[in-house]
């Protein structure tokens, strides 16, 4: 499940790689847009993009409050991330995405829905250098890329207990 869908594109590659990804949007602008794109690709794609698209699942809400009544194995988070402190600009499509949706300053409610809907995992996508996101706890384990981290909190049914 992907709790901050945006443009699709975390979703659409895992759906490349075979899961099943229901995302969930709740900016009507970017839902809209989404929606769009996915009925494109799925009309007008080759058939590996037409097989993506169909293992994919949009919907429009609160994620805080739509991860309620859902179940996953997985939950993605990928919150608008803190204002960055070099001079470097984003990517033009992530500058455009902040000023249609703005910030998340309800991402601490959304990571507890995600905590209490995931089976195994939640993986938080935050900035490499960004510090960690206020309240939570402390993830599990981390991969490190060049720019981004993920930190992942398994869920307690599935972390190992020490005898």
């Amino acid at each position: 499940m992907d709790a901050t869908a945006g443009l699709g594109r975390d979703a659409f590659l895992l759906a490349s790689l075979g899961a099943q990804v229901t995302l969930i949007e709740r900016s009507p602008q970017v839902h809209a847009r989404l929606k769009a794109g996915l009925a494109a690709a799925a009309a007008e794609g080759d058939a590996p993009t037409v097989e993506t698209v169909a293992r994919m699942t949009l919907l429009h809400g609160d994620a805080r409050e739509l991860l309620k009544g859902l179940s996953a194995d997985v939950v993605i988070v990928d919150p608008m991330h803190p204002e960055r402190t070099s001079t470097a600009l984003v990517k033009k499509d992530m500058r455009i995405l902040r000023e249609l949706v703005g910030t998340d300053p309800d991402q601490f409610e959304l990571m507890q829905a995600a905590l209490a809907c995931a089976r195994k995992r939640v993986v938080l996508k935050w900035p490499r250098k960004g510090p960690p996101m206020p309240g939570l706890r402390k993830p599990s384990h981390q991969i490190i890329g060049k720019t981004l981290r993920y930190d992942v909190f398994m869920t307690p049914s599935t972390e190992r207990i020490a005898p």
